[in-house]
């Protein structure tokens, strides 16, 4: 059984955008998506004339390319496994960035996380081969963040009872 989504973050959502960016929003949410379209959606998003919901419609673009199935393993580092990752942290920083209080958070989480952790656990290996946004400001936004989703006490169970959560915390503490 498929796990209920948040409202929020369904794809019917791409409706409220104008024609033109849902098009691209639409490209960029696929499971074929490549980085440059996910790029292209983060851009778009801020696209000062879009209401607040309108830019809150993208959280459906970038849920599913948080999709923690597509986390590749280090020894597989094709084209696509790196455009994967790429394409992570293009959606995280968009997502960290959207920052929604409430009850959200719990939906978001256990895609947040998986590639938080991943990202966070192989940052060095992988600098090589993706170009991240800069690891101060990634942790930055991440706490953030997490700020907006602490206010549910639900979410706020969730992310704190997550393995590695508190390990990330301290890292990022340390920096």
């Amino acid at each position: 059984m498929t796990p209920l989504i948040h409202r929020d973050l369904h794809p019917r959502n791409l409706d409220l955008l104008p024609v033109s960016i849902r098009r691209v929003a639409s490209l960029a949410a696929a499971e074929t998506r490549t980085l440059a379209q996910a790029l292209h959606a983060r851009d778009l998003m801020e696209t000062p004339t879009l209401s607040r919901s309108q830019q809150m419609a993208f959280l459906a673009v970038f849920f599913p390319v948080l999709d923690p199935a597509r986390i590749p393993r280090l020894e597989d580092l094709s084209a696509r496994a790196r455009q994967d990752i790429a394409s992570a942290d293009v959606a995280l920083n968009a997502i960290f960035q959207l920052r929604k209080e409430g009850e959200i958070g719990f939906s978001l989480w256990p895609r947040v996380w998986p590639w938080v952790d991943f990202i966070h656990t192989h940052r060095q290996q992988l600098e090589d081969h993706i170009d991240f946004l800069p690891e101060r400001d990634f942790y930055v936004s991440f706490a953030l963040f997490l700020g907006s989703y602490f206010i549910n006490q639900a979410t706020c169970d969730l992310i704190s009872a997550t393995p590695g959560f508190w390990a990330c915390v301290v890292k990022f503490i340390g920096e």
